[in-house]
């Protein structure tokens, strides 16, 4: 296993000068294009990068409805690496960067499903194998992988969200099994906080459309928890290839459930959880774990994954023709004719 950092000269100044870390947060300003938000970034010591936002649904997207910034931190500071799984995992000085992403207060942004970041760069060079890996979390809170995709030659790596929150480029050096066992963890984690949140709701008394939702979501968990353990139990007996093809049939129950039976909303200064989004996440990148475990031997970068296209339309069945026109009536009978005189 192997990975190089592009160090520029000017890094050299932050090892020696740990003060020069002390920066405040570079706005990123946002480009708009349909569903998608560009923006780049450059900081002290030739660091640099560019962002990309994709969003599958989106509403009220515009240059004023994300607060976006780049920080440098130190990759020593014990504020980032408490924040981190563990000693394993650690800031690349080549790229101690942390991304925030916010709603303004006025924005009205919404989107449903998932926002996907995607982050490139020069500073860092992937190779076959390489530890580094896109981690997020809320403000403050965290770091956890996320990582769905990374690209050849200069680093580029994207994830997905149910909402936004930190990004930031790591040097994981754990064991693969110990990241899958962990993604896997989080899922289930989800899972048992779903079945608590429907177990504490009241039974809906009268309304039946609220009662057909909850039946609904007990359905759904119920399907989605026992193919996580399906999944689960086929990577742990080897069966990697039957785990990647079970957790990829986890995350299009989820999108197939999104909306009515599972939230997947998320709204801009509103305290909802878009469900359904951060499920789809913690699949995704749970798959791209798996892939890397079902490779033996130096693993190639992948190309960002594209969502599978939707199913055709279907044509609605005809209406039903209309019954023929009942036949007339058959004519009376003719008189007999007069008796003989």
């Amino acid at each position: 296993m192997r990975w190089l950092l592009k160090i520029p000269l000017g890094a050299v100044v932050f090892v020696a000068a740990p003060c020069a870390f002390a920066q405040t947060q570079t706005p990123i300003p946002l480009s708009i294009s349909g569903n998608e938000a560009r923006g780049s970034f450059q900081l002290p010591g030739g660091i640099a990068g560019d962002l990309t936002l994709s969003f599958e649904s989106v509403v009220g997207l515009n240059e004023s409805a994300l607060e976006v910034s780049a920080q440098l931190v130190d990759p020593q500071d014990g504020s980032i690496l408490s924040r981190l799984p563990g000693p394993a995992v650690s800031v690349p000085p080549a790229f101690p960067v942390l991304i925030r992403i916010e709603p303004t207060p006025s924005s009205s942004l919404t989107f449903a499903g998932v926002v996907s970041i995607s982050l490139h760069t020069h500073n860092l060079v992937l190779e076959a194998n390489s530890p580094l890996a896109l981690y997020s979390g809320p403000v403050g809170g965290p770091l956890r992988d996320i990582t769905r995709f990374v690209g050849v030659g200069s680093y580029r790596a994207g994830g997905s969200r149910g909402g936004f929150s930190e990004f930031i480029i790591v040097a994981d050096t754990r064991p693969i099994e110990t990241i899958v066992a962990e993604k896997f963890d989080n899922l289930q984690s989800y899972l048992n906080a779903d079945q608590a949140g429907l177990n504490d709701e009241e039974m809906p008394a009268d309304n039946s459309r609220e009662m057909l939702r909850r039946i609904g979501r007990a359905s759904a968990l119920s399907e989605l928890q026992a193919r996580l353990a399906q999944a689960r139990l086929y990577y742990e007996t080897g069966a990697t290839a039957a785990a990647i093809a079970e957790v990829t049939r986890w995350f299009d129950q989820v999108k197939a459930r999104s909306g009515w039976i599972i939230s997947d909303v998320w709204r801009a200064n509103e305290s909802r959880v878009n469900v359904a989004g951060v499920r789809r996440a913690a699949a995704d990148t749970l798959r791209f774990s798996l892939l890397k475990a079902a490779v033996p031997g130096p693993v190639a970068p992948s190309p960002p994954p594209a969502d599978p296209p939707p199913p055709p339309p279907v044509d609605p069945p005809p209406p039903p023709a209309d019954p023929p026109p009942p036949a007339d009536p058959p004519p009376p009978p003719a008189d007999p004719p007069p008796p003989p005189p």
